[in-house]
């Protein structure tokens, strides 16, 4: 996986294998979240232009959750 520059988590492990990976904690061992920050008006409304493009771009690079968020609208709340 190393030499062909992919996600550790992307490859075929047989048990013994996963115990190894996991005493070198490989950073691209662990799960991938995105978070898009997008504007306050864009968060209200559940839309923007380019959500969908993002979401197309993980699915074609390994997939992951995409948590769509607006920091505008967390530093109001808090």
């Amino acid at each position: 996986m190393l030499d062909a520059k992919k996600p550790v988590r992307d490859g075929e492990w047989n048990p013994k294998e996963v115990d190894f990976l996991n005493t070198l904690l490989f950073m691209t061992a662990k799960p991938v979240v995105y978070l898009i920050n997008i504007g306050f008006e864009e968060f209200k409304a559940k839309k923007n232009k380019w959500l969908p493009k993002i979401a197309g771009w993980i699915k074609e690079n390994g997939g992951g959750p995409m948590l769509p968020f607006s920091a505008e609208y967390e530093a109001q709340v808090l």
